[in-house]
């Protein structure tokens, strides 16, 4: 947010509140979010995946993740306080913030997790896609027809227009533009329309973490005579990645620390002494970190 000054904010059912947005960060939440290009320009697009139906999530011992990060809460902040202070210690080195219009948040960000986790992608690796979509109604829709198709094993399966108009159907997705009267030729020709502006400049889409493919033949009706048939598939894209968990267990190596405690006022007055509340991330000073950029 850009806005001088305080803004107002409300949740439904209370009263607005005035809060600053220089501390502050704004968090909204949709399946299919939809915006204008102006608002795209200021996201930082966070994406989940959804988990199949059945997918069993790992059991921390203190219940699940939300309830395991409430229990740690002291060692996860310090673990992000020690990150902050090694990579300060390292020359607070950059990274190409041309991913995003905030440049100088965008370029200490990246640069920050590829100090971290530097086999790691880079931070903004496809937002720029992500945000563009999120300003085009008829490519959101894709995604999320896409995503529904894969997600009940129906990847690498051809749809027509009407297929996946009632694949939509099935799984509550809303075809932008239709009305609720409309019938099912309709609904298929609003479709089919929503599907040219997405394969306008070509075959093959890539949105984000999906392929479509559009494939165009001469199929036979049912009465006689032929027609020139339009067929949909989606598959899931894949790029290689370093294993999280792995670049976890290594970042002790590279930032030559020990164990994590709270940053608290003892440790902060008194960083080179042990911590009463517990064993302390102790970083070591004359460990040599990667060069900042000079351009």
């Amino acid at each position: 947010m850009t806005a001088p000054g305080s803004i107002g904010c409300r949740i439904p059912y209370s009263r607005e509140v005035h809060v600053r947005p220089d501390v502050y960060v704004f968090v909204a939440t949709s399946n299919a979010m939809i915006g204008t290009s102006d608002l795209a320009a200021r996201l930082c697009v966070v994406r989940i995946r959804k988990q199949p139906a059945g997918y069993a999530f790992h059991q921390w011992p203190e219940g699940d993740l939300l309830q395991h990060v409430v229990a740690h809460q002291a060692h996860y902040l310090a673990a992000v306080h020690s990150l902050i202070r090694a990579w300060h210690h390292a020359g607070r080195p950059t990274a190409d913030p041309a991913w995003h219009n905030f440049r100088s948040w965008a370029s200490i960000v990246g640069g920050i997790v590829h100090f971290a986790w530097p086999d790691l992608p880079p931070l903004g690796e496809g937002h720029a896609a992500a945000a563009h979509r999120t300003a085009t109604p008829a490519m959101s829709w894709l995604r999320a027809v896409a995503l529904e198709a894969i997600a009940s094993r129906r990847a690498g399966e051809e749809f027509t227009a009407t297929g996946l108009v009632g694949l939509c159907e099935g799984a509550g997705i809303e075809v932008p533009g239709i009305r609720a009267d409309a019938d099912d030729a309709q609904k298929a020709r609003r479709a089919g329309w929503l599907l040219g502006r997405c394969f306008s400049a070509g075959d093959v889409l890539e949105i984000e973490d999906v392929i479509a493919e559009r494939t165009t033949r001469q199929a036979v009706r049912e009465d006689g005579g032929d027609f020139t048939g339009k067929y949909y598939r989606f598959t899931e894209f894949r790029t290689d990645r370093t294993d999280f968990h792995q670049s976890q267990r290594n970042i002790d190596v590279s930032l030559g620390v020990t164990e994590v405690c709270a940053p608290c006022a003892p440790c902060a007055e008194s960083p080179d002494r042990g911590c009463a509340a517990g064993p302390r991330r102790a970083l070591d000073p004359d460990r040599p970190g990667p060069a900042r950029p000079t351009s």
